[in-house]
């Protein structure tokens, strides 16, 4: 059977379709955990300058938790969409990951944002290997199949 998209939804198929959904709502709990973290402790700090560091940090996990949460719905609902939105906001985070763990010590003064920046980055990663993987799912060209001119049944 295929959609009107040329999408084949054989139960496999659907399998790890699914699966790279449930790895997007992995990511999106992952970016939104760090988020509250990166708020609260933001809050604690009264917004210097390491808090207001950590309070665009925690702006720019809900981002990203956001689009990792709409590229799961789109790839639940077998939309391609869905698949490009998942595969550019991790290709972003694990781009964005990478410059700033390049940029600033491991586990520096503040760890819990290190930690949500390494956490991302590998899940990230995850996403993006795996939505590769799952390409020719999305993007199968369909069998084109001419009418026959004859009248019925041979």
């Amino acid at each position: 059977m295929t959609t009107a998209g040329g999408l084949h939804r054989t139960p496999l198929n659907r399998f790890f379709l699914k699966l790279l959904a449930v790895l997007l709502i992995v990511a999106a709990i992952t970016a939104s955990v760090f988020a509250v973290l990166s708020f609260w402790v933001a809050g604690i700090r009264d917004l210097d300058s390491i808090g207001a560091q950590l309070f665009i940090a925690g702006l720019a996990y809900v981002v990203l938790a956001q689009l990792w949460a709409a590229a799961a719905w789109g790839v639940f609902h077998l939309r391609r969409w869905g698949w490009f939105v998942g595969l550019v906001a991790s290709l972003a985070a694990v781009l964005n990951g990478l410059y700033r763990l390049l940029q600033s010590p491991t586990l520096g003064p503040v760890g819990a944002y290190d930690l949500g920046l390494w956490s991302t980055t590998i899940v990230a990663t995850v996403t993006v290997a795996y939505a590769l993987s799952v390409f020719r799912l999305f993007f199968r060209r369909r069998e084109l199949t001419r009418p026959t001119m004859s009248g019925g049944p041979p």
